[in-house]
């Protein structure tokens, strides 16, 4: 039997354990709890429960001790004004500009790859998207198949903060996904609806639900910025075009970087806790275990002992900036919003 009573009054030790032993063949399914309840109510006698279930109504007959969704970090909906100021701000009209040379440069290379033929070119592109479509799609089945998909239980905060941000930032609903992975990270996929955030289990367990939040807004910004549609096209591109294929992966990576940094951009724009922001990556780059040995002061002072032209070509290998890079990003942007010198507890609902 899953559930067990205890604590009978004095008097009733004998009745409860025959009452106890009657239930012993319940069927699996059923609940105890209530049988008990209901038995223990007639005879007025008092009843403490111990739950080894999962059952609705044990839930109902126990404290509550999960996690509850974080305080609305947000400031409130005007009409969609705010928010649609959050996402202006975070983006860089260089972004726009940074894409559109990397677009000229490789269809430029593929146009000398040719020899200027067309419809080879043109042949390339289309395959490059049919396989972009078909992998994309694959990928969103296998976690469908392997993964865990949030939908209730312990881990249901994490749709509410989802559905609150689609409804702010004007976007579909997001599926997300739990991972068995010990590896810090979380990544967004998705060609079109439906979209996809896949968090890796160690983020759940080692994050707050805040710095768990600021992931989130970052992921569901690549989807907003279409960065997801963007990667979801060239990163087979990269693959399929031959000797060229590197060299324009190697190009788009100068892009990507950027899209990274505007994501952070509106994780802090979106929370207005700078702090937050940087100690979620923190931690995702050397774990929560050292994150606290690793301050904003330190990551700064490695950023200035970094600055040379080896930084930069070392950076350019990446697909994500350096998190000293992206650290300083996120205190500029934060001096910028006036967000450097407010207590880390303040939300933009607080000060509107």
């Amino acid at each position: 039997m899953a559930c067990e009573a205890f604590l009978f009054p004095q008097g009733t030790r004998n009745s409860s354990s025959i009452l106890r032993c009657s239930l012993r063949y319940l069927q699996p399914k059923e609940c105890s709890n209530k049988i008990y309840n209901r038995i223990f109510k007639f005879y007025n006698i008092p009843l403490s429960i111990t739950c080894y279930t999962d059952c609705n109504y044990c839930k109902t007959m126990q404290p509550n001790t999960q996690p509850t969704a974080p305080p609305t970090q947000a400031a409130p909906d005007k009409t969609g004004v705010e928010y649609g100021r959050i996402l202006s701000s975070a983006k860089k009209s260089g972004d726009t500009l940074v894409l559109t040379i990397t677009l000229l440069i490789s269809g430029f290379l593929l146009f000398l790859l040719f020899e200027g033929t067309a419809l080879e070119i043109f042949i390339t592109a289309i395959a490059a998207l049919l396989v972009s479509l078909i992998y994309v799609r694959l990928m969103q089945v296998r976690f469908l198949g392997n993964a865990l998909r949030i939908q209730n239980g312990r881990h249901a905060y994490l749709l509410n903060i989802v559905q609150e941000i689609s409804t702010n930032l004007r976007m579909p609903v997001v599926d997300v996904y739990i991972t068995q992975d010990p590896y810090l990270n979380a990544f967004a996929v998705g060609y079109t609806h439906p979209y996809t955030i896949v968090l890796h289990s160690a983020m759940v367990e080692e994050l707050s639900a805040q710095e768990l939040r600021a992931v989130l807004i970052h992921e569901m910004a690549h989807i907003k910025y279409k960065h997801t549609v963007i990667l979801a096209y060239i990163q087979p591109l990269s693959v399929l075009v031959p000797v060229l294929g590197p060299a324009i992966g190697w190009l788009f990576g100068f892009w990507g970087r950027r899209a990274e940094l505007a994501c952070d951009r509106l994780a802090l724009a979106y929370t207005h806790d700078p702090h937050t922001v940087i100690m979620a990556l923190i931690k995702i780059h050397v774990g929560s275990k050292f994150a606290a040995y690793m301050t904003e002061e330190g990551v700064l002072y490695q950023e200035k002992m970094t600055k040379s032209t080896s930084k930069l070509l070392s950076q350019s290998l990446e697909t994500h900036p350096f998190l000293i890079t992206r650290v300083h990003e996120i205190r500029w942007f934060a001096e910028k919003l006036g967000l450097l010198n407010q207590s880390p507890s303040t939300t933009p609902a607080q000060q509107a």
